[in-house]
């Protein structure tokens, strides 16, 4: 660095060779000062550009990871399962909520477990979206948790895009109090039927309109009308 005669600093790079005579004596030097302030300047701005950059790499990935963790508790909170299944059909994330269902402490005891040996047992190569391109799959499968139980489920399953990947997007809730109440239902039914055709009367229930609901089946044999055709 030089100083110019106003006082300001002058970035130079120099060069020095030493000046011998005929009989190699050293009998002084040559060099070459070359101005370099230019490219000092070009030096700190690409510094400048370099931190700025580094910056905004650090705010952008500080956003990215605070919309990851918004998107977790999101996911996290959702009453029912949600997962994501590659293409390989090998399962890449699950929130608490499918965690809990299958039985499951953490998301590392799923991730790379085939969706066929856990909520979806169908036969392998007949996968509704990713084997026979349908859009939409809305369907009651069987999900098998670590232990081996079964429970019956609602399961929709979607394909879309994640990070420009395909990917089968699939939510699930646990029906199985529902199918035993249809269970109980059917049984309540069956035993209702069972007394009303054994009783010595005949049973129907109607409305005040004399619209009927519902014919003992002993009717037909008394006045010759199938119950299809007392309802119409």
């Amino acid at each position: 660095v030089l100083t110019r005669k106003d006082g300001s600093l002058l970035h130079v790079e120099t060069s020095a060779s030493i000046k011998a005579d005929s009989d190699g004596k050293p009998v002084g030097f040559r060099g070459v000062v070359k101005d370099i302030s230019h490219r000092k300047q070009i030096e700190a701005e690409l510094v400048d550009h370099r931190n700025n950059l580094e910056g905004l790499v650090k705010n952008k990935t500080a956003q990215l990871r605070r919309s990851q963790d918004m998107l977790q508790t999101v996911l996290d909170s959702m009453p029912y399962g949600v997962v994501i299944i590659g293409v390989d059909k090998l399962i890449r994330y699950a929130n608490k909520a499918a965690l809990t269902l299958m039985d499951y402490a953490s998301i590392d005891d799923v991730v790379g477990l085939d969706c066929h040996d856990t909520f979806c047992p169908s036969p392998t190569g007949r996968c509704p979206v990713l084997d026979q391109d349908k859009e939409l799959d809305r369907s009651e499968r069987i999900l098998i948790t670590r232990l081996g139980e079964k429970k019956p489920i609602l399961k929709s399953a979607i394909r879309v895009d994640l990070d420009d990947e395909p990917v089968l997007l699939e939510t699930f809730v646990d029906i199985t109090e529902r199918k035993r109440a249809e269970e109980d239902l059917q049984q309540s039914e069956s035993k209702y039927r069972l007394l009303v055709n054994n009783l010595p009367s005949i049973v129907f229930i109607g409305y005040k309109d004399w619209s009927v609901e519902f014919y003992d089946k002993k009717i037909e044999s008394i006045v010759g009308y199938s119950i299809d055709q007392l309802n119409r």
